[in-house]
């Protein structure tokens, strides 16, 4: 067997294998475990200056962008396995974004009687992940066009 063999046969068993409606449970797992450990990284990279939270304004921007990528370009588009697909939303992204940690951070705020920097992060937050989940679906359409004219040129060939 040569290597493009060896290749073509490794391909087609992870295709199958992917394809398995059980493999989702795992793949969610890994792609939690490395959302979770990005999203740790960046909150060790980005401590909050000033008691801005500004690595889970970040996650949660890019969080929202991702994801609909995935939802609308990656799992509608492209030949990837759907419990692939599925768990990098799931998993990943799921594990990389919190909800959790951005509404216990503003009732911190609350609490400690800092309504300005509450009121700014629940503005930004909100305004910021639509806009980014905006810019994601208009991302994924553009690569969905992109797609359409590069298929079409090679079929005019």
């Amino acid at each position: 067997m040569n290597m493009h063999e060896h290749n073509s046969h490794f391909a087609l068993a992870a295709r199958h294998a992917l394809s398995d409606p059980h493999a989702l449970t795992p793949l969610v797992l890994l792609m939690g475990f490395l959302g979770a450990s990005l999203r740790y990284a960046l909150e060790v990279a980005l401590p909050a200056q000033g008691g801005f939270p500004a690595a889970t304004l970040i996650v949660n921007i890019f969080g929202c962008f991702t994801l609909e990528i995935i939802n609308q370009y990656v799992g509608r588009r492209t030949q990837l396995p759907a419990p692939l697909v599925k768990s990098m939303g799931i998993g990943l992204v799921g594990a990389f974004t919190t909800i959790s940690a951005f509404s216990t951070e503003c009732l911190a705020f609350l609490q400690a009687g800092r309504y300005e920097i509450f009121a700014a992060y629940m503005a930004a937050t909100i305004a910021t992940t639509f806009i980014a989940a905006l810019a994601g679906h208009r991302a994924s359409r553009a690569l969905e066009a992109h797609r359409a004219r590069k298929t079409e040129v090679g079929a005019a060939r």
